[in-house]
């Protein structure tokens, strides 16, 4: 794991946690899905409640980085 991996994987988690829509995160540089609880957001932007499920590689093909080629993020939701 780079350290351009945890930095985009942090990045991406905290976007995604003001949404207010996801319950649950689930990320290729975590061990186990994230629970997104009321009380670790402290604001939310749009509150229709925890409905969807969001799975990333925050930044796929990071081992490539130091060659110049292209890199990019692979995401899905869930409902």
């Amino acid at each position: 794991q780079k350290k351009l991996d945890v930095i985009t994987n942090d990045l991406l988690k905290r976007a995604l946690r003001f949404t207010g829509k996801l319950g649950v995160l689930a990320s290729e540089e975590e061990d186990a899905p994230v629970g997104l609880l009321e009380d670790e957001a402290s604001e939310v932007v749009i509150d229709e409640g925890e409905r969807y499920v969001a799975v990333f590689d925050p930044l796929d093909g990071s081992s490539n980085v130091d060659a110049g080629i292209p890199t990019g993020t692979i995401i899905g939701i869930y409902e």
